[in-house]
């Protein structure tokens, strides 16, 4: 059996996640590209990492590359957003419904504290990673592994938008996830999915008005 490790694959698994959080982050303006130079310097690593991480990103979807005029970070258009809210508002509102029953209830109670916290105008951190982890939190809890993964790869084109949303509705963000919250501690799927439902489209609507 060979047991040697290629240590470029752990660089470039380490370049890949590295420069995700960077442009998720929106630590790069959407109108300059990316610099292989730069990054690689950033990271303390050969460009060649860098590359095979920005083609995977560019494969995913949050980059874009225009030939000569380098990679950019892929924004949305309000078209594709809208092809996107479409398929999660089918997706994420089922897997809601399909989490009613098998949430852990202590992780639930936690987000609850969370959130009023927020609410209250006390709350500390990052709220955008909050709410995130609560999408997740549902999504997970469904146990559909294809539904998983399908809304993680969307949630991945919407990230750097969803940025720009929760900074215009947090509190209306905050109200809405404790509703989606009070229905699930009733174990009610049907208002379980009603108040996702409810959420997943002011959301859109925000971002069709401020994009």
């Amino acid at each position: 059996m060979n047991n040697f490790k290629n240590p470029d694959k752990g660089k470039s698994e380490k370049a890949y996640f590295e420069i995700k959080n960077f442009v998720l982050a929106l630590k790069s303006s959407p109108n300059e590209p990316l610099s292989e130079l730069k990054l690689a310097a950033q990271l303390g690593m050969s460009r060649t990492p860098v590359r095979e991480a920005i083609k995977r990103l560019e494969n995913e979807g949050l980059l874009v590359s225009y030939g000569k005029r380098g990679t950019f970070i892929n924004i949305p258009t309000k078209e594709e957003i809208k092809d996107i809210f479409e398929v999660r508002l089918f997706l994420e509102t089922a897997a809601t419904k399909l989490a009613t029953n098998k949430l852990n209830e202590g992780q639930l109670k936690e987000f609850e504290i969370q959130m009023k916290k927020f609410g209250e105008g006390s709350g500390k951190g990052d709220f955008v990673e909050l709410g995130r982890r609560f999408h997740f939190f549902i999504i997970e809890s469904s146990g559909n592994k294809m539904l998983i993964e399908i809304l993680r790869m969307l949630y991945m084109k919407l990230d750097m938008i969803r940025l720009f949303s929760y900074s215009f509705r947090r509190k209306e963000a905050v109200d809405e996830h404790l509703e989606i919250i009070k229905a699930l501690q009733k174990k009610d799927e049907e208002l379980s999915y009603v108040c996702m439902q409810n959420h997943l489209k002011n959301a859109f609507d925000t971002l069709t008005n401020i994009l």
